[in-house]
Order: structure tokens, then C-alpha cells, then sequence
């Protein structure tokens, strides 16, 4: 459901797809905190995330910190949330996904030092932000 017009809050009835693996919504008019943040309200099933392999939330107007109920995506690979207004510390635990391969968070409002755990991922983006502190000695070698 990329590059569209959708607008508002996701409706609670993508809670009723007990198989989906992979969500697109990128690039769209989707706004307010990120929904995973509201995981009762979209995902009433709080286990349907541990279902996600990949998750594309991009280019969207979703605001406020990066939801830590995003640590309990088991399977999760690729996660993209950039071209969006989040803010807040660079989230550290999002390193510690063990199936996580791919990371992006450019263009957001994020804070803080890059975290030691990102330098295991294959991909990450971390552009136009506000980051501080020196580069992780791991990303060095």
C-alpha cells in the first residue's frame, strides 16, 4: 500500500491479519505516533508483531520516540522508519534484535550516540539526524 494518499491512523482491523509478514506503507500521509506505540489500539493481538519480517513505515508524518514494543518483532529483518518526524534517543535495543539485517532511520529528528550493537547490521542508515559522540571502534575495524 506504498506511494498512495492514505491519511490518519491505521484502522484496528489490520490486527485481524494473524499472517502478515510484510507491511508497506511508505510514502503516504499517515501521521500521529508510531503506531506500534499503539499497539492495543492497531495491533490489539500484541503477538502479531512477532510476526513482522519486514516493516516499511517511511516517508510518512509519524511522530514522537521510536516504540519499544518494536523489541518483542522476533523475526524482524528490515525495519525502515525513515522521511518521518520521530524523535528522541537513538534507541539502543533495537540493535539487540538478533534477526535484524537491515536498519533505516535517515531524516528523522533522532539524538544521542550511535549505539556499539548497530555495527553487527548488513545495512544502516542513519543520515540526517542528531547524532553526536565519535563512530563505534566495531564499525572502524
Amino acid at each position: 500500500m506504498s506511494n498512495n494518499m492514505l491519511e490518519g491512523l491505521l484502522p484496528s482491523s489490520f490486527a485481524d491479519m494473524k499472517n502478515l509478514e510484510w507491511l508497506d506503507l511508505s510514502y503516504n500521509k499517515l501521521e500521529g505516533e508510531l503506531p506500534i506505540g499503539l499497539a492495543r489500539e492497531i495491533f490489539p493481538v500484541s503477538d502479531n508483531i512477532n510476526n513482522f519480517e519486514n516493516l516499511y513505515l517511511d516517508g510518512n508524518n509519524f511522530s514522537g520516540p521510536i516504540p519499544q514494543k518494536l523489541s518483542t518483532a522476533l523475526f524482524l529483518s528490515s525495519l525502515d522508519l525513515s522521511e518521518n518526524n520521530l524523535s528522541g534517543n537513538i534507541p539502543a535495543w533495537l540493535g539487540n534484535i538478533s534477526s535484524l539485517r537491515s536498519l533505516a532511520l535517515s531524516r528523522n529528528h533522532l539524538k544521542g550516540h550511535i549505539p556499539p550493537d548497530y555495527c553487527r547490521l548488513e545495512a544502516l542508515d542513519l543520515c540526517e539526524n542528531n547524532l553526536v559522540g565519535v563512530i563505534p571502534c566495531a564499525f572502524q575495524n
